[in-house]
C-alpha cells in the first residue's frame, strides 16, 4: 500500500468499520470497512491486469461508489487516476483519454465488478500460498479466469 489516500482508507476502515461511508443514488450503502475491502479486491484485479506503480488509469465511470472504490484501489497500487466526466461528449472523452495515455480505461460499472471478481481469485491464490505454505508452480489465465495447474508443498 502506498500513499496518503491508501493509508487513509485503511485507517478509516479501522476507526469507523461498519458505519456508512457512501450512499449511492439507488440507496445502496457502503461502509468504511467495505470500501477498504472492495478497494483491496479491485487493486488486486488491476494488478492482475498489469496495472502497477506509476501507471495511469482513466476512470470514465459514473460518480458513485464504484468510482471511489476504483480510485482508492489505484492509490493502493501507487497508480495515478485520470477522472473523465462521462457526461462529456464522446469525442471530448476520447481526446482526454488520449492525453492521459492510460494503461487501462474503465468506462462501465461492470468492468469494476469484473476486476473485483478477478481480485478475489488472485487474493485466494495468495492466501493459499501464505496460509498453507504452498508453492504454486503454474498458474495460467484462461479467458480471464485463473486456474492452478499444479500445487506442491513448499520445502520446510
Amino acid at each position: 500500500m502506498t500513499g496518503v489516500l491508501a493509508a487513509t482508507v485503511r485507517e478509516a476502515a479501522r476507526r469507523f468499520g461498519e458505519l456508512p461511508a457512501f450512499v449511492d443514488p439507488d440507496g445502496a450503502v457502503t461502509s468504511y470497512a467495505e470500501l477498504d475491502r472492495r478497494s483491496d479486491l479491485v487493486a488486486a484485479g488491476l494488478a492482475g491486469r498489469g496495472v502497477g506503480h506509476g501507471d495511469r488509469v482513466a476512470l470514465r465511470l459514473p460518480s458513485d461508489t464504484g468510482y471511489v472504490v476504483t480510485y482508492a484501489a489505484a492509490a493502493k497500487l501507487g497508480a495515478i487516476t485520470a477522472g473523465i466526466n462521462p457526461r462529456l461528449a464522446p469525442p471530448e472523452q476520447e481526446q482526454l483519454v488520449g492525453l492521459a495515455d492510460p494503461a487501462m480505461t474503465l468506462s462501465e460499472p461492470g468492468e469494476v465488478a469484473a476486476l473485483t471478481q478477478l481480485g478475489g481469485k488472485y487474493m485466494t491464490f495468495q492466501l493459499a500460498r501464505e496460509v498453507y505454505a504452498l508453492e504454486i508452480l503454474a498458474v495460467r489465465e484462461i479467458i480471464g479466469l485463473m486456474e492452478i495447474t499444479r500445487v506442491v508443498r513448499a520445502p520446510a
